[in-house]
């Protein structure tokens, strides 16, 4: 008799196919893959359905998310797509007043996570005028069969969001705070530039 499939993300019999019990079975093992995440409201109590949030400046004075997940058992489960709703809430955050000293010296880089049922999309965001979201990675998905070549692949892309969330953690920590922002918050600032030997 051959042995049944094994998939990363199996839902175990007669739990019923609800978003509650999908996330709630699925979020402990992402925060113990990426960082704790926790539900932070905006002003208008829009909240994603978890954040990584850093504290921004030497002196900790304000806060931002690094990272930001939404879950949806599946793209057609709720009126509002999930990677726009995502999107959205960072927008909200950006405007707040809140943000107010942050938005002056960065592009506030977020890494977000859509999981719309057995899927992860990876993106990240900036703000420059407007928002702009950029797709990281091909979909990744979580019901496919286990081979030992997909959960090394899987591992390493969860690596990289660990590592992705660390870095915006030490660069938030790094910002300085200024009166009026400049274009060297949203740009590279070339040090040194080369110079060919025919010069």
């Amino acid at each position: 008799m051959a042995a049944r499939p094994r998939y990363l993300i199996e839902e175990p019999a007669g739990t019923g196919d609800t978003c509650p019990t999908r996330r709630g079975a699925m979020e402990p093992h992402l925060h113990r893959l990426i960082g704790q995440f926790h539900r932070v409201s905006n002003t208008d109590k829009t909240a994603a359905d978890g954040s990584y949030v850093v504290r921004v400046f030497g002196d900790e004075s304000s806060l931002w998310p690094a990272a930001m997940y939404e879950y949806k058992n599946s793209i057609s489960s709720s009126q509002t797509e999930p990677h726009l709703q995502l999107a959205l809430i960072l927008c909200k955050k950006w405007g707040s007043n809140e943000s107010a000293d942050v938005i002056k010296c960065s592009a506030c880089p977020t890494i977000l996570l859509v999981i719309p049922g057995y899927q992860v999309d990876v993106q990240a965001m900036i703000v420059v005028g407007r928002p702009v979201v950029q797709k990281l990675i091909n979909p990744l998905a979580l019901d496919r069969a286990l081979t030992e070549e997909y959960v090394q692949e899987v591992c390493w892309i969860f690596k990289c969001i660990r590592a992705g969330i660390e870095g915006l953690t030490s660069y938030y920590r790094r910002l300085r705070k200024v009166d009026q922002p400049s274009d060297e918050a949203f740009f590279p600032v070339y040090t040194e530039l080369p110079i060919s030997k025919g010069l």
